[in-house]
């Protein structure tokens, strides 16, 4: 009797594995569209009034429903020393913003103005791959500006700039400090970074997660060239729970 359930578990657990195997396997996906950000092109324009502004190109691609999250990452230095594209495919773990896998071209693979689409045929095969492999499902997906209006709450976010002189009479934002602040429970910090040297910095918008209540969030960081313009703009892509998390109340931080 133990032998007959013993084998009953074994054929359950297989069919189990065979079933997600098959359900990875079926997923498909197209050339995702280029996401435009409000603000961040608003920005781009400000600037270029005086000076050339190069920024990166925003292509996402879905949600697994535990987290992990794809994007294409596409940068065109036309008309300066390189002449050439770079492109990052990334899948990333929102829950911890561990890179789970990163492909990036080289500066030889494609020249200023490459169609995405040559890009995105090149790349596919390896690409679709790791998608299907981290349970990437692809929508069709939508930016929202802060704050949000959740479950009777309201977040925010809050940037602390720490800037310095790089430069003799030159300052720049050195270290930054990213949090969430909920009128119910506080306030929590879900990014750092020093040596940013960035002009300014913010957030753009946010992307939410089909599955549960869980967002990117869309880090702008604008930066002078190696040797002034042409500018640059780029994103971080950050995760961040609405729900959970180390939520500290403002008189808790302040005491």
């Amino acid at each position: 009797m133990r032998i007959i359930l013993f084998s009953f578990a074994i054929l359950f657990l297989m069919s189990i594995n065979l079933f997600a195997q098959n359900s990875s396997d079926s997923l498909t996906y197209t050339m995702p569209k280029e996401l435009i950000l409000e603000d961040y092109e608003d920005y781009k324009e400000h600037y270029e009034i005086n000076y050339k502004v190069i920024a990166s190109k925003f292509y996402p691609i879905g949600w697994s429903k535990d987290g992990n999250f794809a994007y294409i990452s596409l940068f065109d230095d036309y008309g300066d020393a390189c002449n050439c594209i770079s492109v990052k495919f990334i899948i990333m773990n929102t829950l911890t913003d561990e890179i789970l896998w990163e492909h990036n071209t080289s500066p030889e693979d494609y020249v200023s103005y490459t169609p995405f689409k040559i890009i995105w045929e090149d790349n596919i095969a390896i690409f679709s791959k790791k998608l299907r492999e981290f349970n990437i499902i692809q929508e069709e997906l939508e930016c929202f500006y802060f704050p949000i209006h959740f479950n009777g709450d309201t977040l925010d976010y809050d940037i602390k700039r720490l800037i310095t002189d790089r430069e003799q009479g030159i300052k720049e934002i050195k270290n930054i400090t990213l949090s969430i602040k909920s009128k119910i429970k506080g306030e929590k910090v879900i990014y750092k970074a020093e040596d940013v040297w960035a002009m300014d910095v913010w957030v753009s918008e946010y992307l939410k997660s089909p599955y549960e209540n869980r967002i990117v969030i869309i880090l702008t960081k604008h930066c002078r060239g190696w040797e002034g313009p042409p500018l640059t703009m780029s994103f971080n892509i950050i995760g961040c729970h609405l729900e959970k998390g180390n939520f500290v109340k403002t008189n808790d931080i302040e005491n």
